[in-house]
């Protein structure tokens, strides 16, 4: 992650503990998010100097954000429905991750397809919220927190599935080009924490 992208992640958590120490709405998931991606980030700078690399430190990230994330689905769509079939796909991704650090060189090769299905399910599982939120939100849409924090799930994941998709094999065949393309990662990453900072400040001024 470079600065400007620790900086907009800096600001969403500073943005969310402001929020819910003022209005006490910010759900707790969010905050464990965003502090489980600052230590992955802290951890993935000391390792780097590693022999083996720090990848194995994002691959067990994939993990804990997929458990986060599959939990805060039910808090943003508000659906106990909604919330069954995110179990289902969090087995889903485990048993994928599961396989393919099997297959691959352990924790030390990015797990991009176990990342890629994963995505999948947080594009369709949110959509699904935006929709729902469509349907019980009387205010502007884009007045909903929740609208913001769906979002932001949906645009980066969305986004980031082709690069992922074909990470390993450019790693493999032209280290320049996956280097040079990592910088859409980055992009990525400040609009998803912008918009989580949006979502914290209207939950400070939305009506519960």
């Amino acid at each position: 992650m470079t600065t400007l992208g620790f900086v907009f992640l800096l600001v969403a958590l500073g943005s969310a503990l402001w929020s819910r120490w003022r209005s006490g709405r910010v759900p707790l998931l969010l905050i464990l998010l965003l502090l489980l991606a600052l230590g992955t980030e802290a951890m993935a700078v000391f390792f780097a100097s590693d022999v083996r690399g720090n990848q194995w430190v994002y691959n067990l990230f994939l993990l804990l954000e997929a458990t986060v994330l599959m939990s805060l689905v039910r808090v943003v769509g508000r659906s106990a429905l909604l919330a069954r079939i995110a179990l289902g796909c969090l087995v889903a991704i485990a048993l994928m991750w599961m396989w393919e650090v099997k297959l691959e060189d352990g924790f030390f090769v990015w797990v991009n397809n176990t990342f890629v299905l994963a995505a999948l399910f947080y594009i369709v599982l949110y959509t699904i919220a935006l929709v729902s939120l469509a349907d019980t939100v009387l205010a502007p849409l884009w007045r909903a927190p929740e609208f913001w924090l769906s979002l932001s799930v949906v645009v980066f994941f969305g986004s980031m599935i082709p690069y992922n998709g074909v990470l390993n094999h450019l790693w493999r065949t032209d280290r320049s080009l996956a280097a040079s393309l990592y910088s859409i990662n980055e992009v990525l990453l400040c609009v998803r924490y912008g918009f989580v900072g949006v979502a914290c400040f209207l939950y400070t001024r939305a009506e519960p």
